[in-house]
């Protein structure tokens, strides 16, 4: 009869197995960490390639080519009531593209680090066996013993997972450095083999998908989101990733069902609404956009973010009292944010209430003094207001702050386009 092991005999082999556990999940984490740092300082530089071009074979592949993410991911469609002012006004639209850019990849980062993290983690899904001798000492002792070694059979599978998703993550840090070097196929190959490796590596996926976007390659990036569905059926971040693809690529239909997905999996995580909110805009829904930021100020009645992305919306669709009242909501959540009172500014501007317009710039330039952009919009204001005199002087300033620079250079030739205004209506002719 075979003799059953002992309980201490088990009890050895399962601590041999949990440290070889613990040693497979550090090697993971240093490999994550490491990845998660280069990501993190690449992505500190803006490329300046276009969305969607592809890239030059050989050619270094741009810092953020890890990230499915637009750098323009929708045209503003700004309305051209308040007038251009070049250098002086960065950006019309106050930064909200830059914004909703921001917010969503901070979205995207959050869900792919708190949900990507590997199930060995958590230990699977071992149970915890109950000993003792008892009544029936060597019978409770030998069934214990079967448990540890069941125990142990499973530590053991989570082991060879662990090691599984560390041979993975080096191959797409392989991939990666590939990609940086300008070896595409050879960082396509190590990421197929990552993702072969381990079928529920996210990051692999999302960097595989990318980087065919950045070649160029619509049906492979497009097939990978596929693969990673299929693969991850409850992972939402691909969802929404393969809806923002599609939507790309003018796949509409395929697009909106996949963001309805990601809305439905995602029901309750206020992170989820700028993103659909932006699939929803590059869709050309503005109702449904509007309404789920509508959502979102409803969800988080106190968040600067969702107030300001909501007066955004209002603003740009026409709606500028509603913009008013959700930007003045945001001053009073944020007193000391300049931004806010210059897109109450430009909003007054807008509605041809210039006076408005400029008290409300004055109050940026005290929260942010000699700001050229500032000046610039207030520059811009009066002389939109016919108030040239002050005008000259508020462009005067940009000069005297950044001489030289492609600001100073407009502001001398508005003030030009000034003084030849107020020479033309010198020499006119009186009115009869």
């Amino acid at each position: 009869m075979r003799k059953q092991p002992t309980a201490g005999f088990a009890r050895d082999r399962v601590v041999l197995a949990l440290a070889l556990a613990v040693l497979a999940l550090a090697v993971v984490a240093a490999l994550q960490t490491a990845r998660l740092q280069g990501l993190r300082h690449e992505m500190a530089a803006v490329s300046t390639q276009a969305p969607g071009t592809p890239v030059v074979p050989g050619a270094p592949l741009p810092a953020d080519w890890t990230e499915d993410r637009d750098p323009v991911p929708f045209d503003t469609g700004r309305p051209g009531a308040a007038g251009g002012h070049g250098e002086n006004g960065a950006d019309p639209d106050g930064g909200e593209q830059n914004f909703m850019e921001s917010l969503i990849g901070m979205a995207v980062d959050s869900m792919m680090d708190a949900s990507g993290a590997y199930t060995a983690a958590h230990g699977g899904n071992a149970r915890n066996g109950k000993g003792g001798t008892g009544k029936h000492g060597e019978a409770s002792e030998g069934k214990t013993a079967r448990k540890d070694l069941k125990k142990e059979a499973s530590r053991g599978g989570d082991a060879a997972k662990s090691a599984a998703s560390a041979k993975s993550a080096q191959l797409a840090d392989q991939a990666r450095r590939a990609a940086k070097s300008g070896n595409y196929d050879e960082a396509m190959a190590l990421l197929q083999e990552s993702i072969e490796t381990d079928p529920k590596n996210r990051q692999a996926y999302q960097s595989l998908a990318t980087l065919s976007r950045q070649l160029g390659l619509v049906d492979e990036e497009l097939s990978t989101y596929e693969n990673w569905m299929e693969a991850m059926p409850n992972d939402s971040v691909a969802r929404y990733l393969a809806a923002q693809a599609y939507a790309r690529n003018g796949y509409n239909a395929e697009a909106l069902q996949y963001l309805t997905d990601f809305q439905s999996m995602s029901a309750g995580d206020l992170r989820a609404y700028p993103m659909a909110a932006d699939l929803y805009r590059r869709l050309g829904m503005r109702g449904e956009e509007g309404a789920t930021l509508a959502q979102w100020a409803s969800g988080a009645p106190e968040s600067p973010d969702a107030r300001r992305a909501l007066g955004d919306y209002y603003r740009r669709v026409g709606d500028y009292n509603a913009a008013i009242s959700e930007y003045q909501t945001l001053a009073a959540l944020n007193p000391q944010n300049h931004t806010t009172q210059v897109q109450l500014a430009n909003t007054y501007r807008q509605m041809g209430q210039f006076g408005a317009a400029q008290a409300y710039y004055e109050t940026a330039l005290a929260l942010r003094p000699d700001d050229p952009s500032i000046l610039g919009r207030l520059a811009d204001t009066q002389r939109q207001a016919q108030d040239y005199a002050t005008a000259i002087s508020t462009y005067e300033r940009i000069i005297a702050l950044e001489p030289g620079s492609r600001r100073a250079a407009e502001a001398e030739r508005n003030i030009t386009r000034i003084e030849r205004q107020l020479e033309r209506e010198a020499n006119a002719p009186p009115k009869n």
